[in-house]
């Protein structure tokens, strides 16, 4: 029976929405006997961005983020199903829950910041010398931990850093928040996706260069780099870099670009992952060889054999009862070694045992 500890596989997985906390995303896996039953192998909450999966090397992996974790599934199955329905409904209840912070410069002065969606109240009853640095739901005293807040986030500054200055009594002050969600494009951002999709095809740039600031795995640097390597050193891309971009690519939306990508991507994986095998199945062959090729040695030995070594020549010489029966110079293949070993073999050994 499927127990959490023991999750093998990712078959029959079903996204559930949390009956009594509507902002969490419960990830289910049905018995693989009785499909009747299921089983939490996972959860994500999108108030808190905090949730965890069950892994299938039997441990357990906290998350930040909901992409990061949804990749799991698309790594063990590309063409993976889940219901986009259920998550949209776990996010917009998140969007509806009201996040407050209460700043205390001491005890008789009180900062309080709340946002609701993309809208950011502040109201202010007292006094106080001070500016706040707001970012999303997010409130820092001092510019510097909100810049390095962006950085992490992969947000620019510039457009999500809001300054408040406290100094003197604010009445539900309503600021707009810029969406918290951007699209990257080279170096222009955007505020939708359909937005960036349309600098791209104004600009002749391919479609997959577009990068939500929530990604989670990929920065607008690294981005760039790997789409100059698949363009112009695609011979030579190691076998890293092709799965980093190829994991990117997998879970971009369908276009000309991300098939093509998607399609060339795999093509190279999958042909350096077979030359892998290869090369091991090689390997396995030859240490096999070289196993049986000491074994009937030691045969030859067990009836007399004796090898001689001469000097400034790299070839070694076998003599049975003064009868030269096999030679083989340094550097011969492996392979060639045995089968010439495998007929001498026959000959003298297994001939000598029949008598």
């Amino acid at each position: 029976m499927l127990k959490k500890f023991n999750v093998t596989n990712y078959n029959e997985i079903s996204f559930i929405q949390s009956e009594d906390q509507p902002t969490v995303l419960i990830i289910a896996q049905a018995d693989e006997y009785d499909y009747s039953y299921k089983y939490e192998i996972g959860r994500y909450d999108f108030s808190t961005k905090e949730g965890y999966l069950q892994l299938l090397n039997g441990t357990r992996k906290e998350y930040k983020r909901f992409n990061a974790l949804l990749n799991n599934f698309f790594k063990y199955n590309e063409y993976f199903g889940w219901n986009s329905t259920i998550v949209s409904n776990c996010k917009e209840a998140a969007q509806q829950t009201t996040v407050s912070e209460v700043i205390e410069e001491d005890t008789t002065e009180v900062i309080e910041v709340s946002e609701v969606i993309e809208t950011i109240e502040i109201n202010q009853t007292t006094e106080v010398n001070e500016v706040v640095y707001i970012v999303g739901n997010r409130t820092f005293t001092t510019y510097t931990e909100a810049e390095s807040y962006c950085n992490e986030s992969d947000f620019d500054p510039e457009l999500m850093i809001i300054e408040v200055a406290t100094s003197e009594p604010l009445e539900s002050t309503t600021i707009e928040q810029e969406p918290t969600e951007v699209y990257y494009v080279y170096n222009t951002t955007h505020n939708s996706y359909s937005e960036a999709y349309n600098y791209c095809i104004i600009n002749d740039y391919p479609v997959t260069m577009i990068l939500s600031s929530n990604y989670p795995t990929m920065n607008n640097e690294r981005l760039q780099q790997l789409e100059l390597e698949y363009k112009f050193s695609k011979h030579n891309m190691n076998i890293t870099d092709m799965k980093e971009y190829y994991d990117y690519i997998m879970v971009q939306h369908n276009s000309t670009d991300q098939l093509e990508r998607y399609s060339k991507l795999r093509s190279w994986i999958e042909r350096y992952e077979n030359k892998q095998i290869r090369i091991k199945e090689n390997k396995e062959h030859e240490k096999e060889m070289a196993i049986q090729i000491n074994n009937m040695l030691s045969d030859l030995y067990s009836i007399g054999m004796v090898k001689k070594d001469y000097e400034n020549t790299s070839v070694t010489f076998y003599y049975l009862d003064n009868e030269l029966i096999y030679n083989w110079s340094s550097g011969i293949p492996t392979e060639k070694m045995y089968n010439e070993l495998t007929e001498v073999h026959k000959r003298y050994y297994n001939e000598s045992k029949a008598v």
